[in-house]
């Protein structure tokens, strides 16, 4: 995870898109999450990153 001033990102800088689940493989977040990410609030951002850690357990 990077972190920048106050901004984190899940980014791993390698998009690997799933049609189906419509979410990357890499960060685990969906279309929709990637690009709004720069807009998104701290506080909507670290949502994120809790629905992303529900994701990753899931893919397990």
């Amino acid at each position: 995870m990077l972190f920048r001033e106050n901004t984190l990102s899940p980014c791993k800088r390698i998009c690997i898109l799933d049609e189906n689940k419509r979410l990357c493989k890499t960060c685990f977040r969906t279309i929709s999450e990637i690009s709004n990410w720069g807009i998104f609030n701290k506080k909507q951002k670290l949502e994120i990153l809790e629905k992303i850690n529900t994701r990753r357990n899931a893919a397990k």
